[in-house]
This record gives structure tokens, sequence and C-alpha cells, in this order.
């Protein structure tokens, strides 16, 4: 293997790490907008814009409390059926991986710490 192919695989696998990085930070931001802290913000920010009255804060509150139920499952299920593929996927990867490099090589793949 030549030093610049050496350098694209490891540049690769900082890419990959990156992307599941970049992922985990999209994942958590979505989450945190559907977080009871984001509705009640939500709801402040809707009682206090439409001078809502207190029979209709606790409506809406209700409301809001059925879909973050809604969006929790969704999102459960969700994760779920993708938890399988994914880990296949990432084990064919490495494999593919390993087949292309030396032995030393695939001992220091071994050691990395990639994301899972």
């Amino acid at each position: 293997m030549t030093k610049a192919s050496s350098s694209r695989t490891q540049g690769g696998l900082l890419l990959l790490a990156l992307l599941c990085v970049s992922l985990g930070v999209a994942v958590d931001r979505t989450l945190l907008q559907t977080s009871p802290k984001a509705e009640q913000s939500y709801l402040s920010a809707l009682r206090a814009d439409l001078q809502l009255r207190p029979d209709q804060v606790t409506k809406i509150e209700m409301i809001l409390n059925r879909e973050d139920q809604v969006l929790e499952a969704l999102w459960e299920d969700h994760v779920e059926q993708l938890r399988t593929p994914v880990a296949e996927s990432r084990r064919r990867t490495e494999q593919e991986i390993l087949v292309v490099l030396d032995e030393k090589q695939r001992r220091r793949f071994k050691d990395l710490s990639l994301p899972q």
C-alpha cells in the first residue's frame, strides 16, 4: 500500500467518524426540539403572543404532551428498526477495510476507537 493510499484510507476513516458524529448531533438537536423544555418554551411563547386564557393553556399543554408521546413512540420504533441494519453495514465495511490492510495495519485498525 502506498503512502498516498494509506492517507486516503485514514482520511476516509476520519470522514466516516465525522459523519457519524454529525448525524448524532443532528439527531440530538431534533430530539431537543421536541423535549418537554422546548414544549414549555413553545407554550410560553404561544401564551404570550396569543394572550391565551388559562383554560386554553391547559388544553394546548395537553395537546403538546400527546404529540410528544406520539413522536417519542415513532422515534423509538424507527431507532430499533435501524439499529440492526446499521450495525451490519458497519461490520461489512470494517471487514472490507480489513481485507485491504496488511497484518500490522489490521492490528492498528482494530485498536482504533471508531464510532459504534
